[in-house]
């Protein structure tokens, strides 16, 4: 196409009649991720493409091209389990009548989960994080994964057990198995 040409690129044409939707479809791949971000590199990546060859059906290559982008950034996401830690406000986290050592202690249980979940295989890493992380059901996790609830389930109760064992390894003798273990447990009621 030279630059005199006023005729959108078939990949331009596709995304400016799609991309309100390809904006709907990134929003049910992923809440985490600002979809008109991600559509606008679907674009981009999109556009590079059709500079060094033809693309057959547009329109399908922008989709395949923005669950690509979500996957890449969910990726992303899970390799920083910390990350959301930034956005708790500890006054709000802490109760008024917490000494400073159930804080500290607190705090130093949460670094251990997450030392624990750094070290979970990528794919169970994922499903854990969506889990326990951002809270979606087991559902939704399979959807969003391509896999099945059982393997969902099977994830997370590889994850588990990792998380308890590594913690327990790690915490003081007189903090009582059973104590940490009815914690978890509290804390994973959907």
């Amino acid at each position: 196409m030279g630059a005199g040409d006023k005729t959108p690129s078939p990949i331009t044409h596709a995304f400016l009649s799609r991309k309100a939707a390809l904006i709907r479809y990134v929003r049910r791949l992923s809440k985490q991720i600002d979809p008109e971000d991600a559509v606008q590199e679907t674009f981009i990546r999109a556009y590079k493409k059709e500079q060094l060859s033809v693309i057959d059906n547009p329109d399908a290559y922008l989709y395949k091209i923005a669950k690509n982008v979500v996957l890449n950034e969910m990726r992303s996401i899970s390799r920083r389990p910390t990350d959301y830690l930034d956005d708790f406000d500890a006054d709000e986290v802490y109760s008024d009548d917490w000494t400073l050592y159930q804080q500290l202690e607190t705090e130093e249980l949460i670094g251990l989960h997450c030392s624990a979940i750094a070290l979970l295989p990528r794919r169970c890493r994922e499903v854990y994080i969506l889990k326990k992380i951002y809270g979606f059901s087991r559902a939704e996790i399979a959807q969003k994964l391509a896999i099945s609830e059982s393997t969902v389930e099977g994830h997370l109760t590889r994850g588990y057990s990792h998380c308890d064992k590594y913690i327990m390894s790690r915490l003081s003798v007189s903090e009582s198995p059973r104590n940490y273990a009815g914690k978890r447990e509290a804390g994973t009621k959907e």
